[in-house]
């Protein structure tokens, strides 16, 4: 399941609720269902996707950090 735009007029499959196109969305791919923002699976996507965005923010940093590290060492 992933975040996109909607790109037709649908109706969520877990609430009932009109998701207009062009309304942020979750799509499940597998099972071809729209979820709008307001359901829970559209929350549980948003979440895990933000969890991973901050796992990968961690590891550029200690890349650059270690990076930095063995520059300093072989300049000074």
């Amino acid at each position: 399941m992933y975040i996109t735009t909607a790109k037709f007029n649908s109706i969520c499959a877990a609430t009932g609720r009109r998701i207009k196109k062009g309304e942020t969305i979750a799509y499940d791919r597998a099972n071809k269902k729209v979820y709008s923002e307001f359901s829970e699976e559209y929350k549980k996507t948003r979440s895990d996707r933000e969890r991973d965005n901050d796992d990968t923010a961690e590891l550029v940093q200690a890349q650059e950090d270690a990076y930095f590290d063995n520059w300093y060492q072989r300049n000074y």
